[in-house]
């Protein structure tokens, strides 16, 4: 029985450093899988970016008719008017209340802005009534005019350009 309490802490010793190498082992083996893994899901995230792709170049800023009116707009009202074509409306407006920040996410066709870019009208082309509404209403409480029209008023240049005016004159 001496003999076995005599022995003991050697046998402690041995299975303790039996243990600590096998816990380093396991965390070795845990870090080389996640290494594998993240490397594995960068490569895969690398290879898709390179087919995938995950955004496409537009051909053109302007779609359809809206160069033509954004060059139309430029020669007739600048160099007192500077013509923004495709502005968001967050850039010249801000939110008095957080719950209505979200309305500000709308683009618009043109934003009209005087020598010193404060906006004097926003030009949209949209044929759907409720999202027209909801423009006048955001721009009609900070006081900005707004033409909401069809690119076909375009058509019509001298009526085009007097609409035009009519709001800047105001």
């Amino acid at each position: 029985m001496s003999m076995l309490l005599m022995k003991t802490p050697y046998i402690f010793a041995i299975f303790a450093g039996v243990c600590l190498v096998g816990l380093v082992i396991l965390l070795a083996s845990i870090l080389i899988a996640q290494n594998s893994i993240k490397g594995k899901k960068e490569e895969d995230r690398n290879k898709y970016l390179k087919t995938k792709g995950v955004f496409l170049l537009k051909k053109n800023l302007f779609d359809n008719n809206e160069k033509e009116i954004y060059e139309f707009l430029q020669q007739t009202f600048e160099p007192n008017y500077h013509i923004v074509p495709k502005i968001n409306l967050s850039a010249f407006l801000k939110p008095e209340k957080l719950d209505v920040d979200i309305d500000l996410i709308k683009n618009v066709s043109f934003g009209v802005f005087n020598k010193n870019y404060k906006i004097a009208l926003v030009i949209d082309f949209s044929n759907d009534e409720k999202a027209n509404r909801k423009l006048h209403d955001i721009c009609e409480s900070a006081g900005i005019p707004v033409l909401t029209t069809s690119a076909s008023i375009f058509a019509n240049k001298e009526t085009f350009v007097g609409t035009i005016k009519s709001y800047l004159e105001d």
